[in-house]
């Protein structure tokens, strides 16, 4: 369950940096540049896919861990503590309160 949740965001990680470069490579050119944005259509044609793939691999993932989380019923423990004031240290803890539940 972790690996599949690790690869998740290592793929929406790569996913993210990948579209940013895509962007940033891409500029506004002036008129007098304009035969030479038609070359450039085919790269950018190009990188789009290769986003789109890459997005449609990661919905794809993201359904099947859907699907899989369907016949599943994990647990989440959560705390919140209680911290007051200390002249020693910034703050001590004085009390916690628990909450079990299923996700």
């Amino acid at each position: 369950m972790r690996n599949h949740i690790f690869r998740l965001s290592l793929i929406l990680v790569i996913c993210a940096i990948s579209t940013g470069l895509v962007f940033a490579g891409q500029s506004q050119q002036p008129a007098k540049q304009a035969s030479a944005a038609t070359a450039d259509t085919g790269k950018n044609t190009a990188a789009e896919a290769a986003v789109n793939q890459m997005v449609e691999k990661i919905v794809a993932r993201e359904t099947a861990l859907a699907a899989t989380m369907k016949n599943m019923h994990p647990l989440v423990e959560t705390y919140v503590q209680t911290l007051d004031k200390d002249d020693e240290l910034a703050f001590r803890p004085t009390g916690d309160q628990y909450f079990l539940g299923k996700l």
